[in-house]
């Protein structure tokens, strides 16, 4: 791939419609800095929810850590998705009207949280959680009366690495012993299962969506009851190869189909990648150069770009892009590299600053501590109006 770079200083910020800020903001801040856009932000969460037109749209807490990110979200989606005890009181702070916990890690303590901060359904995933569910509320008073989801296995292989299916190792296989184990326990103690939860991975084509509705329309017809299905997230590869037109003719097709089966089923979407990936740009600074041309930049790859690989931001104005460089980070470790063999107009100085996107998403949540180095600030925009962290 030509990895022909079209930017790299301030020119492209200060000119572009995706963020606006005055010179003397963009110099004066230390790098590394992330700035989100929350104009952007809300705009591709209204997107996605005119185009798959879910019954509710919740946002898995471990997409971003920033408190103020999900200050704003919570005021415009029905609820989170948590999985651990610091993310339900990152959620709770954030207010959010509903918790979901769906985690492979169920313990007593995570329970005694869900509880008190009244999580509305919690996931199991296997048998042994189901124990220990049983178990706690056998000797706990519950506060509230939380609806209980099956997280499941869909029965279909896949030829692509980011789409699971039966691969994953994450949730119980329908209709086998163990499903049935779980089934006859739950029903021992009058739980009923109201929401079945799928997380492929990637929702990579039309294909993979049309086996696991079958599927879904299979488990709908078994369980009369069941009240919601929760799709998770993984649409990212969806709405890069296909029109908006495409995507909301299959899904509201999807949807009706197994509609027919069971008509009070509700939808649930948790697209966090999809919704918060493009809001966020990475500022960082040039701090060394190699043989006067390959360059070293203030942030990690190797300890922020595990899921996410963010690109240096394309240019507007540069028209001879002849120079081949790589950007490498500020750990020691040799294959810390931030971006390689790329094409630029210009090799940047020492104390230049390059912007990097899209990094709204698993940038801040997901970091290794190499050298002890983190991104030291946040900027929110929001219409015209400068938020700093």
């Amino acid at each position: 791939m030509d990895n022909r770079n079209k930017k790299m200083d301030l020119e492209y910020l200060r000119k572009s419609s995706f963020i606006q800020l005055e010179d003397e903001i963009l110099d004066s801040i230390p790098t590394p800095y992330i700035i989100y856009n929350l104009s952007h932000l809300l705009g591709n969460l209204n997107q996605i929810i005119s185009i798959i037109e879910p019954d509710f749209f919740y946002i898995p807490i471990k997409a971003n850590y920033s408190q103020k990110i999900h200050d704003f979200l919570a005021k415009h989606t029905d609820g989170a998705d948590v999985a651990s005890l610091g993310e339900i009181d990152l959620a709770t702070s954030a207010k959010y009207k509903s918790l979901h916990l769906s985690t492979p890690f169920l313990t007593i303590d995570i329970l005694k949280k869900a509880n008190l901060r009244e999580c509305d359904s919690i996931d199991l995933y296997s048998l042994h959680q189901a124990n220990i569910l049983i178990s706690y509320f056998a000797t706990n008073k519950k506060i509230n009366n939380p609806s209980i989801s099956l997280r499941l296995k869909v029965p279909y292989t896949s030829n692509n690495s980011e789409t699971y299916l039966n691969n994953s190792r994450f949730g119980i296989l329908y209709k086998s012993k163990e499903f049935d184990d779980v089934i006859l326990l739950l029903k021992k103690n009058n739980i009923k299962i109201e929401c079945i939860h799928i997380h492929i991975g990637e929702y990579n084509n039309f294909s993979v969506i049309s086996q696991i509705q079958k599927f879904l329309e299979k488990i709908t017809l078994d369980i009369p009851y069941l009240k919601r299905i929760n799709l998770g997230g993984g649409f990212t590869s969806l709405f890069g190869k296909y029109t908006d037109n495409e995507i909301r003719d299959t899904f509201h097709s999807f949807k009706n189909n197994i509609l027919k089966v069971n008509s009070a089923i509700k939808f649930i979407i948790e697209p966090g990648m999809l919704t918060l990936m493009s809001s966020g740009t990475l500022a960082v600074s040039c701090i060394d150069s190699i043989n006067s041309k390959d360059i070293i930049v203030d942030i990690s790859a190797f300890n922020f770009f595990s899921w996410v690989k963010p690109r240096l931001l394309p240019s507007i104005s540069a028209i001879n892009e002849n120079t081949e460089i790589t950007i490498y980070g500020t750990t020691c470790y040799e294959e810390d590299i931030v971006s390689e063999k790329v094409y630029v107009s210009k090799i940047p100085k020492i104390g230049e600053k390059i912007f990097l996107a899209p990094a709204g998403a698993y940038i801040n949540s997901i970091n290794r501590n190499l050298h002890m180095f983190h991104i030291t600030n946040e900027l929110y925009i929001f219409e015209g109006v400068i938020y700093e962290s």
